[in-house]
């Protein structure tokens, strides 16, 4: 069935991430990145290196460029690939509408994947 987007957010607005948690295996690497196709691409929208979960404050800002196509249903994703202990891959995502441009289009890095079966892509 459809999923419903949780929230819209506007193209040249930034999306606020707050993550949580209690075991940051030594920080490591985090992407946030959109989708518009059911997650079959990304397009990378900020990367914080090296200490995305050991920084004091877990908020991140990210910025929705101003030509970003208009959807009724993205992708929106956060990554991490841990700094310590065993190699890990972790992925969140959510269903959001973007009110962009009609005729927009969003280009970029696409989304490191790595530690999972099948290796670095």
């Amino acid at each position: 069935p459809a999923v419903k987007p949780t929230q819209t957010f506007k193209a040249g607005t930034s999306i606020n991430v707050e993550i949580e948690g209690t075991a940051p295996h030594g920080g490591g690497h985090c992407q946030f990145a959109i989708s518009y196709d059911d997650g079959k691409t990304f397009v990378v929208l900020r990367d914080v290196m090296h200490n995305c979960t050991t920084n004091k404050s877990l908020k991140y800002s990210v910025p929705l460029p101003k030509n970003a196509p208009s959807s009724k249903k993205a992708t929106f994703a956060w990554t991490w690939i841990n700094a310590g202990g065993d190699y890990q891959y972790y992925m969140n995502c959510v269903d959001v509408a973007i009110e962009g441009s009609p005729n927009g289009s969003l280009t970029g890095k696409k989304l490191f994947v790595a530690n999972i079966l099948g290796g670095v892509k």
